[in-house]
């Protein structure tokens, strides 16, 4: 991850970037991670879409690096962050001061270990992010019925909020 993030500091074209599980075999640990995460608060990074997906490893420590430098991102529109298992509430609450900054649109938070205080962190952030239109949250287990009322009417009754597409969870309270 060192090589990769040291390449990534000189170059300003790159707009697609994916580190999915099983490709990124060996950045999926929380250190790996905040190895990387510099770049993304780098002033040349242009970097429009970052797939993170499956990466279940990355931790508290990985997604606070990334919450941290995202809040510095004007470039970043679209994030996957799918089956994020080991982060913990701490890890999401520090991962959701970057979003009230950060230029992001849309955000994957499928199959994540979110629970309701997590959930309205992030749900509270986005909402005061003028850019965002876009939220998955689907087979987030953690979350209970009360926390998704919680988030989606705080979500759904502000009116600066620019939500245009909400994906529910699967139907696991049905």
């Amino acid at each position: 991850m060192e090589e990769l993030t040291g390449g990534l500091m000189n170059n300003d074209t790159l707009k697609v970037l994916s580190l999915k599980y099983p490709h990124c075999l060996g950045c999926t640990t929380s250190i790996g991670w905040q190895t990387f995460a510099p770049y993304l608060s780098n002033p040349r990074c242009s970097m429009e879409t970052l797939d993170l997906s499956g990466n279940e490893k990355i931790g508290d420590d990985g997604i606070s690096s990334i919450g941290k430098a995202m809040g510095v991102n004007t470039t970043l529109k679209w994030l996957d962050l799918y089956g994020s298992k080991s982060v913990t509430s701490i890890g999401w609450h520090a991962f959701s001061t970057g979003l009230k900054i950060l230029a992001i649109e849309e955000l994957q938070l499928y199959q994540c270990s979110i629970g309701d205080e997590s959930a309205f962190a992030i749900v509270s952030a986005l909402a005061e992010n003028p850019s965002f239109t876009s939220l998955h949250m689907n087979s987030s287990k953690t979350i209970t019925s009360a926390g998704w009322v919680w988030c989606f009417q705080w979500l759904l009754d502000l009116k600066k909020t620019s939500l245009k597409t909400l994906s529910l969870p699967w139907k696991q309270y049905y």
